[in-house]
């Protein structure tokens, strides 16, 4: 049976595999995914038949939080040798399965509305709507200018702090993409897909009050910028 639990601001599922191979790992974080919606769903699998749900559960490395490997020394579970861990944040999940209100059509005085409104926030299903009216736009062209950061943000006390983090940051007009790379202790380091530079990204974070640079020429490698969260 699939264990899967909610504490501290997390859900946690456990998934049997053979290897620890890129392939195995994918399959079972897909796996893991949909016991902690199931859960959040209070047990009701019905679901995981959602279209956003199933469009999640395609790219479940993006919701989880940490995993981990262990041993397997259940029998019933043979022959697999270990079970993946994976913990994900309990906000971004009841926010996937929460009902979503459709976003309304626009009026016909809202022809002339931006072709490219800014992303939903993060967890959510709204699909952004533009007027009937306004010039196609390339849904995946980005700015001469735009680029993608890895940044650290410290100062996170608890899991409504890494909630609020998330979501301010899938709402900033600045931020196109983002993806929760890892979280440890106060930090959570995440790869941000920008409309712009690293400075109009960390200078828009500061503004909103959503975090503050503390330093944006970091002696680590991989990193370009390490912000304080807002608290």
């Amino acid at each position: 049976m699939p264990i899967f639990a909610a504490a501290a601001g997390i859900y946690t599922g456990t998934v049997a595999v053979a290897s620890q191979s890129d392939q195995d790992r994918a399959a079972a974080l897909r796996t893991a995914l949909g016991q902690a919606v199931t859960q959040a769903a209070k047990g009701d699998a019905n679901v995981l038949k959602r279209p956003e749900v199933a469009r999640a559960l395609t790219r479940a490395e993006r919701y989880a939080r940490s995993y981990s490997y262990k041993p397997n020394a259940d029998p019933a579970k043979a022959p697999a040798k270990f079970l993946l861990v994976a913990e994900f944040d309990a906000a971004q999940i009841d926010a996937l399965v929460r009902d979503q209100p459709m976003a309304a059509a626009p009026s016909p005085t809202a022809a002339t509305a931006t072709a490219t409104p800014p992303p939903p926030a993060v967890g959510s299903n709204v699909t952004p709507v533009t007027s009937p009216d306004a010039p196609a736009a390339p849904a995946d062209v980005a700015p001469a200018s735009a680029g993608a950061y890895r940044l650290w943000f410290s100062g996170l006390r608890s899991a409504e702090d890494y909630a609020r983090l998330v979501g301010a940051l899938g709402a900033n007009p600045e931020v196109r993409a983002l993806r929760i790379e890892q979280a440890h202790g106060n930090v959570l380091q995440a790869r941000v897909d920008a409309r712009g530079s690293l400075q109009n990204l960390t200078e828009a974070l500061n503004v909103a009050r959503i975090a503050h640079p503390t330093n944006t020429k970091p002696p680590v490698e991989g990193v370009d910028a390490v912000l304080d969260f807002e608290q």
